[in-house]
């Protein structure tokens, strides 16, 4: 499936309803919120861990953490709409795109990186949180009584 455009929603306008967001994505579009796009756009992950939208990595204190590009993508995209649970496949449309070729499980290897990279204790996620039977969801670090596996 090819990117048929981008759209770019204004500050003002306030967010996208879900709904419309999802069929918009299932139709090939990219959306772009324009707060997104200002220089030094930051997304706080945890306590002490911040998404830096422009370079693309997790800062975490001074450290700058790589990311993949792949893993960029699958991170922002659940970290945009906190608690929603996305399906391996969901991933896959929303964030990967075309640059997917693989099998969905492949997804799991992401999950399991960005986990290294974000979480404190990896096998008691905290923010990356498994929904079995239907796959993943972005927990943020305000939410309380919000564990792991």
């Amino acid at each position: 499936m090819g990117t048929k455009g981008t759209i770019i929603i204004q500050e003002s306008e306030g967010r996208m309803p879900q709904e419309l967001c999802q069929q918009l994505l299932e139709e090939g579009y990219r959306i772009v919120y324009e707060e997104d796009r200002r220089a030094g756009s930051q997304i706080e992950i945890g306590t002490a861990c911040i998404l830096e939208v422009d370079n693309h990595c997790i800062r975490r204190g001074r450290k700058k953490i790589h990311l993949t590009p792949n893993e960029y993508k699958i991170l922002y995209t659940m970290v945009k709409s906190p608690h929603r649970v996305y399906s391996r496949n969901q991933l896959i449309t929303y964030a990967l795109e075309d640059a997917f070729d693989g099998y969905d499980r492949t997804i799991d290897s992401y999950i399991k990186s960005i986990r290294k990279k974000i979480e404190k204790n990896p096998r008691r996620p905290r923010y990356i949180i498994t929904v079995h039977g239907v796959g993943y969801k972005y927990v943020p670090s305000d939410s309380e009584g919000t564990h792991g596996e």
